[in-house]
């Protein structure tokens, strides 16, 4: 059995990926903050705060026990809509250090094995922002552009060690964490996604499933739009 690493299983994608995983016959080691999602045979919650080098060097050093990973999924983040120059040197130092940052060192600290092993796929979520940009989510967008380049830069290094790279870059998504904006909000956001809808976080998990299996095997150094058009 395949063991993934998902972190970020607490948030609404980060669940629908776990369960989407886990119905494959993937082993999950299913990392959360404040929401852990729930435990089977073929699924293990641990804890990891990911706001600081020393929350990963814990967490790394609560997994690293569960043997060899065949994938990662980068999925943890937070988000935070605020005029930029109204942002703290603290904000902003958390955010990039939770969405991009903490990726980065986990996923160094899992690399090795990978490469030795000859096989393996790293996903790292990104989001519509990390290509477009947004305003009042500056650090924000900033963090997310970084992980694209983050995968580009990674899959060309470690490509012919047979181990893959992609991002995907979700757009609009009905989760816990969007729930903040107004059906105005939203309403005006859709004008211009051509389906004119939201995504579901099923069909995010379904695009990173597709990336961890064999059917992508020539797929790498590549961010996938799951946006629904913009």
């Amino acid at each position: 059995m395949k063991k993934v690493l998902v972190t970020g299983a607490g948030g609404g994608i980060g669940k629908a990926t776990v369960k989407k995983l886990s119905d494959e016959g993937y082993f999950v080691i299913a990392q959360y903050r404040n929401r852990p999602t729930d435990a089977s045979e073929t699924v293990i919650p641990v804890y990891g705060d990911f706001s600081s080098r020393k929350g990963i060097e814990e967490f790394y050093d609560r997994v690293k026990g569960y043997g060899r990973l065949y994938g990662i999924v980068n999925l943890a983040g937070i988000a935070m809509e605020k005029l930029f120059s109204d942002c703290t040197d603290e904000e902003i130092e958390n955010m990039i250090y939770t969405d991009l940052t903490s990726a980065i060192l986990l996923t160094k600290r899992f690399v090795p094995q990978l490469v030795s092993a000859g096989e393996g796929s790293i996903i790292n979520v990104s989001s519509i922002w990390g290509r477009k940009g947004a305003s009042c989510e500056v650090a924000y967008s900033a963090a997310k552009g970084g992980m694209i380049a983050f995968t580009k830069a990674l899959s060309r290094e470690i490509g012919l060690s047979g181990v893959r790279v992609n991002c995907v870059a979700p757009g609009l998504i009905d989760t816990e964490m969007n729930a903040c904006y107004t059906a105005e909000e939203k309403q005006s956001f859709l004008d211009g996604v051509s389906l004119g809808r939201e995504g579901k976080a099923a069909e995010v998990a379904d695009i990173i499933s597709y990336l961890l299996s064999e059917k992508s095997s020539y797929v790498t150094g590549q961010t996938i739009g799951v946006d629904g058009g913009i």
